[in-house]
């Protein structure tokens, strides 16, 4: 699509993380906190245990791309993304995901004859 305002959010959060990533890495910033959101079914602990960044460590851009592979591994989230923010002696390292349906679908098979009023609860 030559010429198209679209950029796909994704690449533009990762080019975005790049650039502040290696500025951190270069001053020597540490993560101070891993924060989770959009995670419901699947808890924020383990989301944190796949992740090689933990708190404490310095900022790496290398890791933060394992840890959204490691992250989608998992196989309970269709879109994973980071975001830091600068806090007193460091970052704030967020992890933003959105869990995948728990039912995609729902195919009705080996009926002639249906209705929603023969299905409908009483």
């Amino acid at each position: 699509m030559k010429g198209s305002p679209f950029i796909p959010r994704a690449f533009v959060c990762a080019a975005l993380l790049a650039i502040g990533a290696g500025t951190v890495a270069a001053e020597g910033f540490r993560v101070i906190a891993v924060e989770v959101r959009g995670a419901t079914r699947v808890s924020p602990d383990a989301v944190r245990k796949v992740m090689t960044t933990q708190a404490g460590e310095e900022l790496d851009l290398e890791k933060v791309r394992q840890d959204v592979k490691a992250i989608y591994r998992m196989g309970y989230f269709r879109d994973v993304t980071f975001d830091t923010e600068e806090v007193p002696g460091g970052y704030r390292l967020t992890v933003i995901v959105a869990e995948k349906p728990i039912v995609g679908t729902v195919q009705i098979e080996g009926t002639r004859t249906w209705s929603p009023r023969t299905c409908a609860p009483p």
